[in-house]
């Protein structure tokens, strides 16, 4: 039956079409492609409602993968409540991805193919000399919601790090090479290329960051790029939602791989981050 109501609709629509925004006559195609009568007006709100669609989906999404992490993982999330000192109602719950991909050895031909792209970069960066300063790419400074955003970013293992194609180049620039000379002026080209290789870690994740180890990030923030400071995927985003921006709340920070919770960690600003083994 609904499904002959909609079809009714579907071949009214076609019939005798009219723009769903300001209700001008359309023709069929128009009804297909773009939905709307093209009048700059109606493009835009079409626009907007797409772009609120994509919103409202977004968020459903998140409190579905936060209702099944939530079932999964009860038992983490009770512990977590006594390590945070409150009930498991008084949690907030945020949920973020979660990479566990193996940790080995760098492939000595990422790490050539690394080291090349660096002494590139660093190399264009002296050559533009002490005026290009003032272009830096500066590190952002810590903010009271950092520890929290460390937090997630630690539950997830690096979602982000591994899929970002950083392998070859850890998203660095010549403009990020300026930012850490900017504070280090009195490097030499040689000391700058040693500095960064010298970060690398033992065994990094499979396919991923150079400077991603199994214990995070080895380059210390104010080296690495602009982008790995201040990147915020979706989850992210929702999380600063959910906290409204604040650090001093009691969170359950759960992982989850491919709809499957892995991970759980606590936080409070007193407690800290509290973690707990993937399952």
């Amino acid at each position: 039956m609904q499904q002959d109501e909609e079809f009714g609709d579907f071949k009214k629509a076609l019939t005798s079409p009219v723009c769903p925004h300001c209700k001008a006559a359309i023709s069929a195609h128009q009804v297909l492609q773009p939905g709307h009568c093209g009048a700059e007006p109606c493009f835009l709100a079409h626009i907007s409602r797409g772009v609120q669609a994509q919103k409202d989906q977004r968020e459903q999404d998140y409190i579905e993968r936060q209702n099944s992490a939530k079932e999964g993982k009860a038992s983490a999330l009770a512990t977590a409540a006594f390590h945070l000192n409150c009930d498991t109602d008084d949690l907030l719950i945020a949920v973020v991805p979660f990479q566990n991909n193996p940790v080995e050895p760098l492939p000595p031909a990422h790490r050539e193919a690394f080291q090349q792209h660096l002494e590139k970069i660093i190399e264009e960066a002296f050559a533009l000399g002490s005026s290009a300063l003032e272009n830096a790419e500066i590190s952002p400074n810590s903010s009271a919601e950092h520890s929290i955003i460390d937090a997630a970013c630690s539950t997830c293992q690096g979602f982000c790090c591994a899929r970002g194609g950083g392998e070859n180049h850890a998203f660095l620039t010549v403009k990020t090479i300026l930012g850490y000379l900017s504070q280090n002026q009195e490097l030499l080209q040689e000391d700058v290329v040693a500095h960064y290789m010298d970060a690398l870690p033992q065994a990094s994740v499979r396919a991923a960051c150079v400077f991603q180890s199994d214990q995070g990030c080895t380059l210390e923030r104010t080296s690495r790029a602009a982008l790995c400071n201040t990147f915020y995927c979706h989850d992210l985003f929702a999380m600063h939602d959910l906290t409204k921006g604040r650090s001093d709340v009691r969170m359950a920070i759960i992982g989850v791989n491919d709809d499957t919770p892995a991970k759980v960690s606590a936080f409070s600003e007193i407690a800290g981050q509290i973690c707990m083994d993937p399952a």
